[in-house]
């Protein structure tokens, strides 16, 4: 079931249902029940606020909802606009039940979805290895790079020294190498 319009009656999806030719609304009056081998496409696009048949795909359902089998979320543009957002693709004026066993979703967004009293919100956020490699390319390295041995060597040493500094002389002891405060410390 592929398009736009209304579908009068009861409608079994073990095969594909995809609302609109690009973003489009299909409206059901009738119960949706989805099987374990049916798929619920949504397109979306744009940017937020993201609304049924504007900038999503949507299924309205006049009656009741059991879903399984897949949902999947198919970008038309970047995912700019995608990221951090919430869109309702299924509302129903019945009881909804049941989970998507799949969520087939593009590569680098995680999909949080709720199934509620009138319909399944989706949240699409980074997935979390996005997340981590956004992180690393933000480090500078040459802020947070690993000391060399010999400079863990000369911390090592240089704490050695300071243990020795009375730190009544010294306003922050650790601030100096031992050479550097020149006044009570040992080995000097």
């Amino acid at each position: 079931l592929v398009g736009s319009g209304v579908v009068a009656g009861m409608v079994f999806n073990d095969g594909l249902v995809g609302p609109g030719a690009s973003v489009g609304l299909i409206t059901i009056i009738g119960d949706y029940t989805q099987g374990p081998n049916g798929v619920l496409a949504i397109e979306v696009g744009g940017e937020p606020p993201f609304a049924a048949g504007v900038n999503h795909d949507g299924l309205v359902v006049d009656g009741d909802v059991s879903i399984d089998g897949t949902l999947r979320i198919v970008p038309l543009d970047d995912l700019a606009g995608l990221e951090g957002s919430v869109f309702v693709p299924l509302a129903f004026t019945g009881t909804g039940s049941g989970q998507f066993a799949v969520v087939d979703a593009p590569e680098g967004i995680s999909i949080d979805l709720l199934l509620t009293e009138d319909g399944l919100s989706v949240t699409a956020e980074p997935s979390i290895g996005d997340i981590i490699e956004e992180f690393l390319e933000e480090i500078d390295p040459a802020e947070n790079k690993l000391q060399s041995g010999d400079e863990v060597a000369q911390l090592a040493e240089d704490q050695a020294d300071l243990e020795g500094c009375d730190n009544d002389d010294v306003e922050d002891p650790t601030s100096k190498t031992a050479d550097e405060h020149g006044v009570g410390c040992r080995g000097i």
